[in-house]
């Protein structure tokens, strides 16, 4: 009797189990199906999709419609494709560029992010009771850019070498390499003793970031391409794209087991892979892999946003969206002045740095996972994101409008060389 009950419970829970897959499975397939709808849609209005991301993620989450409900293999999901985001910006990291980055660039870079971070702490400070972490914390993450966005619409017009495309990407250079100490820090932040690392591992790990850094030729030179160049003897491309991840995974790895996430192992990995002449091969072949990241993270944040939550305060979202856009936007104006260059390439370059980065987001995620940004700032946070996002969107839009209104537009000039040919075709004898 004992036996058949111990069965019965035991084919019970595996039913459950299967059905929760199941509605999991239902749930990820409608969360596609959403993604190709919106992203179609959006295209076809000339919108970024990266909107039709975040909108899919948002009705389709538990703070809408919930067809998808949050689960643990959903959030391993989630922080997988945060990992490799991080891969994929660490693998289109310029050294190149780094390096040319003359001393104004790098004033800018720098008197961008502390002007931003100055006047967020005014802000926040002013509106918003917080704790010292959360406040320095939710400053620095204000000053993070999309890197997404300004380098597709730099490239889209070939801005790139243009003096605002060179000011806003050494910025964007400059913020991906922020991210370094920010991901190591966090765990102290936190000061949770189960998940912080000690101090020795603290100290040991900036010195091994450091010198891994300074001396990533070294490294890549002596270890990392003997190794790529054994895959290679067996002349598949396939497999050296699998090596390739494997780097990144056991770099992921290794940073997670000292304490410092997944997150910060897969950007250096990604920073020390695109320092290889294998760099721009990786890069295509990881491009329908980067789409298929940058849609599942995004929607993985949509689905944190809470429609109750803009519902009940959307008159906080929309004014901390005017202020950051006001913080964003004169703060990277200021920084490119400050260098010496015109007002037309600082208005230029704000115009296309004020959106929230990407990285600002696996930021805010890891910081709401250690407790270090509560439930309702981290809304705010998302939102005004999206807001700025938008917002981003809607100009480039108007503006593309008012061009092609102003191209339409005759010119109205005066044609003097017929009155001028009957005066002097008149008779005057």
């Amino acid at each position: 009797m004992l036996c058949l009950n111990v069965k019965k419970q035991s084919s019970d829970s595996m039913v459950r189990k299967s059905s929760k897959i199941n509605s999991m499975l239902l749930g990820i397939f409608s969360l596609l199906g959403l993604l190709l709808l919106l992203s179609a849609l959006f295209q076809r209005i000339s919108v970024s999709v990266l909107a039709a991301f975040l909108l899919s993620g948002f009705l389709i989450g538990p703070g809408a419609f919930g067809v998808l409900q949050f689960s643990p293999q959903l959030s391993i999901l989630g922080e997988l494709s945060a990992s490799l985001l991080l891969f994929t910006i660490g693998l289109e990291f310029s050294w190149t560029r780094l390096k040319r980055m003359g001393k104004n660039f790098a004033i800018i870079s720098f008197s961008q992010v502390l002007f931003c971070f100055i006047l967020s702490i005014v802000f926040l400070n002013f509106f918003f009771e917080l704790e010292l972490r959360s406040l320095v914390l939710i400053a620095f993450l204000t000053s993070f850019s999309s890197t997404a966005m300004a380098v597709r619409e730099l490239e889209e017009h070939r801005e790139t070498r243009a003096p605002h495309g060179k000011a806003s990407l050494s910025t964007l250079l400059f913020q991906d390499l922020l991210v370094i100490p920010l991901l190591m820090f966090l765990p102290f932040f936190a000061g949770s003793a189960s998940k912080t690392p000690s101090l020795w591992v603290l100290g040991a790990s900036l010195l091994a970031i450091g010198a891994t850094v300074k001396y990533s030729h070294v490294f890549v030179r002596k270890i990392l391409l003997p190794l790529v160049r054994v895959v290679a003897t067996l002349k598949s491309r396939e497999l050296i794209f699998l090596a390739f991840l494997v780097f990144c995974g056991v770099s992921a790895l290794a940073t997670h087991y000292v304490g410092f996430g997944f997150s910060l192992g897969a950007f250096l990995a990604g920073l020390l892979v695109s320092s290889t002449h294998y760099s721009r091969q990786m890069a295509l072949d990881f491009r329908l892999w980067r789409n298929l990241v940058f849609a599942f993270f995004f929607a993985f944040v949509g689905m944190e946003m809470h429609w109750s939550f803009l519902r009940d305060n959307y008159q906080l979202v929309v004014a901390s969206i005017s202020v950051l856009f006001l913080i964003k936007y004169f703060s990277m104006i200021l920084a490119v002045r400050i260098s010496g260059n015109s007002i037309k390439v600082a208005a230029q370059s704000a115009f296309l740095m004020y959106p929230l980065g990407e990285l600002a987001l696996v930021l805010a995620l890891i910081a709401r996972e250690l407790n270090l940004i509560e439930g309702n700032l981290f809304q705010l946070l998302l939102f005004v994101g999206l807001g700025l996002f938008l917002l981003r969107q809607a100009a480039a839009q108007l503006t593309l409008v008012l061009q092609k209104r102003q191209e339409a537009t005759p010119k109205n000039k005066i044609n003097v060389s017929q009155p001028v040919k009957k005066l002097l075709n008149v008779d005057l004898s």
